[in-house]
Order: C-alpha cells, then sequence, then structure tokens
C-alpha cells in the first residue's frame, strides 16, 4: 500500500513494513538513507529509491520532507505473467548502479493523488498504474538497475519459480527468466525444492488436475490442452502411472 508523511528537519522515516519491498519518493526535502554501517545515500528531492525487503534503513530527513513510500510483495502478476521479473529480466548489466532515478512529473501527479484509503484493492490498482508509468517513463536498463534486488534473495527462489513454471515452455526458458544456467538452476531447485525439477512439475500436473475435476471440468481435450500433454493418450497414461485407475 501507498504511504504518505511530512517529516520536519531531522526526524525518523518509521513505519516501513519489515516484510516488504519499498519504494521511497522524494517529493521535497532531502533525505540521509543508511542501509549498513558504510553504505550511505543521499534522496534529493525528486528522487526515488528501491528498497529490498532484505534491507533494514535508517531513514533521516535533513530539511522539512514529503515523501511517499509504497510497500508491495515481490511479484507483480498481470495477465499470468509476473510483469517485475520479466523487466528486472529485460535490463542491461542490472546489478551495476544505485536504484535511484528521477521521479518524473506524471508519476509525481499520481503520487500527490492517490489518498490513504483503508481499501486494498484501491492500492493494488494504484501499484499497477505506477508500474505502467514507470514502463512507459523509464528504459528497460535504467528499470532493470532499479529492482534487481527483487530477485537476488535466496528465500525468493522459490516464489519465482511457484510464479513462472506455468508461464515457461521449457526448463531452458525459465532458467533463462532467473538469468542462471541451466545447470545451476537444476541444482538450485533440488536445494530449495528437495525433489528434482521432474518430480515436482508432474506433482504440480496431479494437483491441478485433481483441481479441475472437482470443478467439474471433465472434457479431456481441454484437460490436455492445460496440464500441456501432447495428446489425450498422454493424459489416460498420465491418470493410470500416476492414480493406478482410467479417467472414469
Amino acid at each position: 500500500r501507498f504511504h504518505s508523511v511530512r517529516l520536519p528537519k531531522d526526524a525518523g522515516l518509521s513505519g516501513m513494513e519489515r516484510k516488504a519491498n519499498h519504494i521511497v519518493f522524494l517529493l521535497e526535502g532531502t533525505l540521509h538513507i543508511r542501509i549498513e554501517e558504510n553504505e550511505h545515500h543521499y534522496l534529493n528531492s525528486g528522487q526515488c529509491m528501491f528498497l529490498s525487503r532484505s534491507q533494514y534503513p535508517d531513514i533521516l530527513a535533513f530539511a522539512p520532507s514529503r515523501v511517499v513510500w509504497l510497500d508491495f510483495s515481490n511479484r507483480i502478476v498481470l495477465g499470468g505473467q509476473d510483469a517485475l521479473a520479466s523487466t528486472v529480466l529485460s535490463g542491461i548489466h542490472p546489478a551495476e548502479g544505485i536504484p535511484i532515478l528521477s521521479v518524473t512529473p506524471q508519476i509525481e501527479r499520481l503520487l500527490t493523488e492517490v489518498q490513504v484509503l483503508e481499501i486494498p484493492c484501491y492500492h493494488m490498482l494504484k501499484q499497477y498504474e505506477l508500474f505502467f508509468l514507470m514502463k512507459a517513463s523509464y528504459a528497460d536498463g535504467e528499470l532493470g538497475r532499479f529492482f534487481h534486488a527483487v530477485l537476488r534473495p535466496i528465500h525468493d527462489f522459490r516464489a519465482f519459480v511457484e510464479s513462472n513454471y506455468c508461464n515457461t515452455d521449457s526448463l531452458e526458458d525459465i532458467a533463462a527468466k532467473a538469468n542462471l544456467s541451466k545447470s545451476y538452476f537444476i541444482k538450485r531447485f533440488k536445494e530449495v525444492f528437495g525433489v528434482s525439477v521432474h518430480q515436482w512439475l508432474v506433482k504440480q500436473k496431479e494437483v491441478q488436475f485433481k483441481k479441475m475435476l472437482a470443478a467439474g471440468n471433465c472434457d479431456s481435450e481441454e484437460m490436455t490442452r492445460r496440464l500441456g500433454f501432447q495428446s489425450t493418450q498422454g493424459l489416460y497414461q498420465f491418470c493410470r502411472q500416476r492414480f493406478r485407475c482410467s479417467m472414469t
């Protein structure tokens, strides 16, 4: 959700959720952001900075400041696609540079107009609107550098796989999305999930198959397509191998 506050000089910014990512937008004033003992940044009026969920910064106003910040999760799913991950991986040399961008007039207008309403859907819609504005305002390389830390923390590998496996044609594709080699992706997958990629995918098909049956969807051709089998014969064999019974 979005938050807005005016800070007097020497006041600290508080209220950030510990388990969320943040984008801090400074509309007026100057902020000193200390992330670690020896990592200091200064944010000036008209700039924004991304802070990942693994960072716990101390933020202090060097001058009277007007701040808006957004708490959000690691995924922005649009049309079944992880739009944030796609943005990160499309950037050129995303690991280089400090995650600071200038705030465009369009984004500042959006942030100024955002009302503090206790309605989750409202904040979600405004988050999407902000994302579209950022896509239109900045180059892929700039956004790649800005959001790169979203895919860096170790504990996010599971979330990344679960968000993307349905929208990927092959193991090579999802490894490329994660910016990893196929061999390292397989190794990392086994460490995180405790089973091979193939075993895990088969289990997901079992779960999806059961959900489709429970919903009353028993059309074999549609099930074949949605589960990714080459033919209905493949679906029938899957039933016999995994459930020891026929489709009927």
